[in-house]
């Protein structure tokens, strides 16, 4: 296993902008047998962006999800790839969830400024490799091991506000349990009223003429329009309308906002509720989450087709591509199932499933992560 000595030198190798040895030192390290330390990984993506290959950083950044996949750390160096992809709305997330970790990081708070006021000038500063020290903190401070949770410390431990967001998200998750099996009981869901994010007490927006390039999508002319939305959202869960809660949301996370606001929507998405499918009503198309992937997701589907295409991957478990089209034609669902009682599906099987979409596989094919096969027509 590699020592915190050869770690140090990796890092001041980073720091002395020596990428290509640091890269070789980590290869190396990365190549041995045993338990390595993550920031190898860690370190071994920072050597790839600064000598530009952003892509070959892909695998190092994966790895080090692995052992860190809820870190602020790891939120950097994914906000960083998203920039490079042009996906500024999923970089923007990213440095979201680092504030409600740690309220008081004031680095991804200026990002996230500059993002609201245009990518473009961000987009001109990727081009140079170097420059990617612009979009990662404290880049020069040591990562400790074993790896992190993502909970940023002080000197004399944890900082108070993450104690205080370690007893909340112990509270939420507690809250959720308890109530989310109950919405499957009924239609209305008033009895979760109290359970929701209430509305920000204060929030704010900023002003569309203070954008030096692109504007947001949307644009609030007041933070009381903003609060307006966000208390429609809630009320769309609370009537069971849980894609155009999704829609209300996302308006707000891609509008001028200020992050007050922001925070409290994305914390109301995590909330939203699973529908029993035999009172789900708030049906959204494959074209839909095509056209809107960013703010459609987590979006709940119940979408019928024809098997176009069966993988078995085990005695029970299947890959299955279907088609709503009656020529087979696109756009395609992709879907894995677990057939715990009952025979497999077979090709140009009718289906009709209920499931959440995942991700994007291509301009075509959407994949679902399925919670229920609803009927089945050979």
């Amino acid at each position: 296993m590699a020592g915190n000595k050869e770690v140090r030198e990796i890092r001041e190798l980073i720091e002395s902008t020596e990428y290509d040895t640091a890269f070789r030192k980590c290869k190396e390290i990365s190549e041995k047998k045993g338990k390595l330390p993550p920031q190898i990984f860690y370190y071994g993506a920072l050597s790839l962006f600064g000598l530009g290959h952003i892509r070959q950083a892909e695998t190092w950044v994966e790895n080090f999800e692995r052992y860190s996949s809820d870190s602020v750390h790891a939120l950097y160096l994914k906000a960083y790839q998203s920039l490079h992809r042009g996906k500024t709305d999923e970089a923007l997330l990213c440095y979201t969830r680092i504030l409600e970790r740690d309220p008081s990081d004031t680095f991804a708070d200026s990002l996230i400024e500059r993002l609201r006021r245009g990518e473009k000038s961000i987009q001109r500063e990727l081009e140079i490799p170097e420059n990617f020290r612009n979009y990662f903190p404290g880049f020069n401070e040591e990562i400790s091991d074993p790896p992190m949770s993502g909970l940023p410390r002080s000197r004399d431990g944890f900082r108070p506000a993450v104690i205080f967001f370690i007893f909340l998200g112990v509270l939420l998750i507690g809250i959720a349990a308890y109530t989310v099996p109950k919405l499957f009981e009924k239609k209305h869901f008033s009895q979760f009223h109290d359970k929701l994010p209430e509305m920000p007490s204060s929030g704010s927006v900023i002003p569309a003429d203070e954008y030096v390039d692109e504007r947001p999508r949307f644009i609030y002319e007041s933070s009381k329009d903003a609060l307006k939305d966000y208390a429609a959202a809630r009320n769309l869960i609370l009537d069971g309308r849980v894609n155009s809660a999704l829609r209300t949301i996302g308006k707000i996370e891609l509008s001028n906002a200020g992050f007050e606001i922001k925070e409290r929507a994305t914390l109301l998405r995590e909330f939203i509720p699973f529908i029993n499918p035999d009172q789900f009503q708030d049906h959204v198309t494959i074209e839909e989450i095509l056209s809107e992937p960013f703010i459609l997701r987590g979006a709940q589907v119940i979408w019928s087709g024809k098997a176009v295409s069966v993988q078995k991957l085990d005695e029970r478990r299947q890959r299955i591509i279907f088609s709503e089209k009656e020529m087979n034609q696109p756009p395609f669902v992709v879907f894995d199932v677990i057939m715990e009682n009952g025979e497999l599906i077979q090709k140009g099987e009718k289906i009709t499933v209920f499931g959440m979409y995942d991700k994007i596989l291509t301009g075509e094919m959407v994949q679902i992560k399925t919670l229920k096969i609803l009927k089945r027509d050979p």
